[in-house]
């Protein structure tokens, strides 16, 4: 892979893919972390984008100048030997954690829509993942770019048709929901909704990072992957407003949505959900496996199928909860590595003046 090989637009696509998954797309991220906050949900949304564009750069740009291949190497780049030790438990217990979470919302999309065990969809989910994996990171890239342009147009024109179906007032954004015991604040919740996706998504972008030297790709990719996930956070999140008690306690609220627009629409939803749920199991699974035995390795193809066998068996917990509970969690933790990534590239310039 090389900047011949790939444009800003597959950056953005892979970038997306990694974020957009059971817990944006079936509108449970956008919920619990800015839609029970109304109005200044939206000052959150705004903030959100501006990160997702600022640090992707930055993540880029770092895997560029170190040669980074995972996440690791910028960590020890930025922050010395013990704290990047702390920190690397830490991404990879939560990526396997997010590889969890999206077998677990598979298996909820697959009850909730059909009536059937949540076993069946966390198989699918397990077997789809682990064939991509297994195929490196042509093979993600590739699979990214082809779908994720898809799930981007679905889920906008879910979310407008929503809008203009069930039109908002201004007292709908003035109204305050029950947000989680670990996130009552909108700017501490914008924070943490951010730090967490970011530790899925540096684990793809610093080997796109370490594999390019054109850094106006980088650029382009980061705005075009910051903007397109700000404008499908706020068209979700406005899909969500109007009728958030009644999605309050739904597992995937979005699925909901487009079933009060029409059958059709809730039939194509559902493949785009399962299609969101992959691109960011693979993002996750591909991180960890990476970053725990190189995907290069003789034993990978062993390991991986054996890793994603555990990740199946504790899918069970339940999606809602882990959005709720174990992605603020996360968050806290994604705030560590956000300050390693301002160091790191602190550090960078520095070093490149002198």
């Amino acid at each position: 892979m090389n900047s011949k090989r790939i444009s800003s637009y597959e950056i953005a696509y892979t970038y997306i893919g990694a974020v957009i998954g059971a817990g944006f797309a079936s509108g449970q991220e956008i919920f619990q972390f800015f839609t029970v906050f109304g109005v200044k949900g939206l000052f959150g949304i705004a903030l959100s984008t501006v990160l997702y564009i600022f640090f992707g750069y930055i993540i880029m740009d770092l895997g560029s100048e170190i040669h980074g291949s995972s996440y690791i190497d910028i960590l020890r780049f930025s922050s010395g030997k013990y704290f990047s030790t702390f920190m690397d438990m830490m991404i990879t217990f939560f990526l396997f954690m997010s590889v969890i979470s999206m077998f677990a919302g598979a298996g909820a999309l697959f009850e909730q829509q059909f009536s059937i065990s949540t076993l069946w969809g966390s198989i699918l989910m397990a077997f789809i993942t682990t064939v991509t994996i297994l195929s490196g990171m042509n093979g993600i890239i590739h699979s990214m770019s082809a779908l994720v342009p898809f799930l981007l147009f679905f889920i906008i024109a879910t979310s407008t048709l929503s809008i203009l179906s069930f039109p908002i007032s201004l007292s709908d954004l003035n109204l305050y929901h029950n947000p989680s015991n670990l996130i009552r604040n909108w700017l501490l919740s914008t924070v943490l909704y951010f730090s967490y996706n970011i530790v899925i998504a540096i684990s793809v972008l610093v080997p796109i990072g370490g594999k390019i030297k054109n850094k106006n790709l980088f650029i382009k990719g980061s705005i075009l992957g910051g903007l397109t996930l700000g404008i499908c956070c706020l068209l979700i999140n406005f899909s969500l407003i109007r009728i958030a008690k009644q999605v309050s306690t739904i597992e995937i609220p979005m699925l909901y949505i487009a079933g009060k627009i029409s059958p059709l629409i809730q039939f194509v939803y559902i493949c785009i959900l399962f299609m969101s749920i992959y691109t960011t199991a693979v993002g996750s699974a591909f991180g960890f496996i990476n970053r725990i035995l190189n995907t290069t390795n003789k034993y990978s193809k062993l390991f991986t199928i054996g890793m994603m066998l555990i990740a199946f068996l504790f899918s069970n917990v339940g999606f809602s909860n882990l959005v709720k509970y174990v992605y603020p969690i996360e968050g806290y933790i994604g705030i560590l590595l956000l300050i390693c990534l301002l160091k790191g590239k602190i550090k960078l310039t520095v070093k490149q003046k002198r």
